[in-house]
């Protein structure tokens, strides 16, 4: 019932077995559109989410906001047209090793199929150029959730590869990992 728009992204405080403090990231994270697929840098302080408002670069964009001393959260920001194209951008990973997130997209160059899965780091004032992570991952069909184990020695992804029979980008996803 406190949810601002058609999909909000919420937090809780794990305890014991149970979650509790269910609260909503409130309407600077939140907005009257679709907002998910979020992600949080290791120290918790910064939150990568999804986004399909109406203020974007195309049809879904992934946006960033910052924990602030009082416990809120600052205000969404677009991450740019570096990461943003006129299509889709979805569930982006931030990986503390060189700054990198990750995240998948309909609509950068290079694309191998649906939505291929791209890196750009992060280098002290701007995102470098994203680049496909390649075809040991990515393929003709949808590839998202891109995610590394917390001793960064295994990624894991799904992917919904092509259908051969029908030439047609199975929608039901598996996962991988290396």
């Amino acid at each position: 019932p406190d949810g601002l728009g058609s999909c909000d992204l919420y937090m809780a405080d794990f305890v014991g077995a149970d979650f509790i403090n269910i609260r909503n990231l409130g309407p600077f994270v939140n907005s009257d559109a679709w907002d998910s697929h979020p992600s949080l840098s290791p120290d918790g302080k910064t939150l990568y989410f999804a986004s399909n408002r109406k203020t974007g670069f195309g049809m879904t964009d992934i946006y960033v906001s910052h924990l602030l001393e009082d416990g809120t959260w600052s205000p969404a920001e677009n991450l740019g047209p570096t990461i943003n194209t006129v299509q889709d951008e979805i569930t982006p990973f931030y990986h503390k090793v060189n700054n990198t997130l990750y995240f998948s997209s309909s609509g950068h160059l290079k694309n191998l199929g649906g939505y291929d899965i791209y890196k750009a780091r992060w280098l002290e004032d701007h995102w470098e150029a994203p680049r496909n992570v390649g075809p040991l991952v990515n393929s003709a069909g949808n590839e998202d959730y891109f995610s590394i184990d917390g001793q960064a020695s295994r990624l894991f992804y799904a992917s919904a590869k092509n259908d051969k029979e029908t030439a047609r980008i199975n929608q039901n996803f598996d996962l991988y990992s290396f």
